[in-house]
């Protein structure tokens, strides 16, 4: 009774298990990741060999894995999620268009923000390769801050000594440079992003996607 009979898995359920493991790995490595993930030879390297899987046959159309979706640009590290099967990226996208999937996501700020929290509901033009805000003719979005601490920028340099916070960010839509956009709009551009700060002179655009949380229906339940 405490036995389970299993079947030898077939070639198409041993290759979907590889695409698993090199995800895991994948994000593994992103979740520690302290530059743009775009120039790591070993990231780009897995991303290549679980593309190349994906496209090869045999593969049943219920373990085909989904294409990836990095979602985050190339100036942000962090967290990144990829579905491992059609299936898994329907009901993915389901949670991302229902806005129900959960981001969160850590940034190191100019400047000490007056108030504690806040939000900003500023629309975003849209056009998606020109990202600025546009008021009059934008697309409705928002995004929450919340100051974690405040102090000085210890980093070497020209901003050496300013004031910086810490800031945990959740966007509640999902436009492209939308928490570099707000928090430049509200006065508190991000440490390292040359294209909404002044600031050139460090190392890294500090923005990480620090969790990622999706309530799918039992029996997966929410995954964190």
């Amino acid at each position: 009774q405490h036995m389970q009979q299993t079947e030898e898995p077939s070639a198409s359920a041993e290759k979907a298990a590889q695409v698993g493991s090199l995800l895991e790995l994948a994000q593994a490595s992103a979740s520690n990741n302290k530059k743009s993930l775009t120039k790591q030879p070993r990231f780009q390297e897995m991303l290549q060999t679980i593309q190349n899987m994906m496209a090869a046959d045999p593969m049943d159309d219920d373990v085909r894995p989904a294409s990836l979706d990095y979602g985050l640009d190339n100036a942000t590290s962090g967290a990144l999620v990829a579905a491992s099967n059609k299936r898994a990226a329907g009901a993915a996208a389901k949670l991302f268009r229902e806005r129900k999937a959960q981001k969160t996501y850590l940034a190191i700020v100019f400047g000490h923000p007056e108030e504690d929290e806040w939000s900003v509901d500023a629309a975003m033009g849209r056009d998606p390769e020109d990202p600025r805000i546009d008021e009059d003719d934008g697309k409705a979005c928002e995004t929450r801050f919340r100051v974690l601490k405040r102090g000085v920028l210890t980093l070497k340099g020209k901003f050496e000594g300013v004031p910086v916070s810490k800031v945990e960010v959740t966007p509640v839509t999902g436009r492209r440079h939308q928490i570099r956009v707000h928090l430049m709009w509200s006065g508190h551009p991000i440490v390292g992003d040359n294209a909404y700060s002044e600031d050139r002179d460090s190392f890294r655009t500090f923005l990480h996607a620090h969790k990622l949380t999706m309530p799918f229906d039992e029996p997966v339940g929410t995954m964190q």
